[in-house]
């Protein structure tokens, strides 16, 4: 199970890239003193969220695609975090697993991890 706040974050995108809103919430972060564990992997990262019961991994929508990151859209993923006690989001407030899946390529924005921090990021997003 993921603690309800963890002290992880993993964020994937360049920074010069990122949207103001979602640089100010790494910046929130980095502030409360998350540990940053990024290892330019989607499962290793997000694995190692599961394995130290919590934080959080984004990958974020970036300047140049606005609606979508160039990450995959991964509602596998986030209902695993749901069962173990977290959640996820794509940006919006609604959950990803509300996100309805019309294509293999399809790509959206994500995070995913203990819940607390995934309702910061939908504070900061919003």
């Amino acid at each position: 199970m993921l603690n309800e706040r963890g002290s992880l974050y993993s964020p994937g995108g360049l920074r010069k890239d990122c949207l103001e809103k979602h640089l100010r919430f790494i910046e929130y972060l980095e502030a409360e003193g998350y540990k940053l564990r990024y290892s330019g992997g989607f499962v290793p990262d997000i694995n190692q969220i599961l394995i130290k019961r919590g934080g959080i991994f984004t990958y974020p929508a970036l300047k140049k695609s606005r609606g979508a990151s160039s990450g995959s859209c991964s509602n596998c993923s986030d209902g695993l975090h749901h069962r173990a006690g977290g959640g996820g989001c794509h940006g919006r407030a609604e959950a990803i697993l509300s996100l309805r899946v019309e294509d293999l390529e399809q790509r959206c924005p994500i995070y995913i991890g203990s819940r607390f921090e995934v309702e910061k990021a939908m504070e900061f997003l919003s």
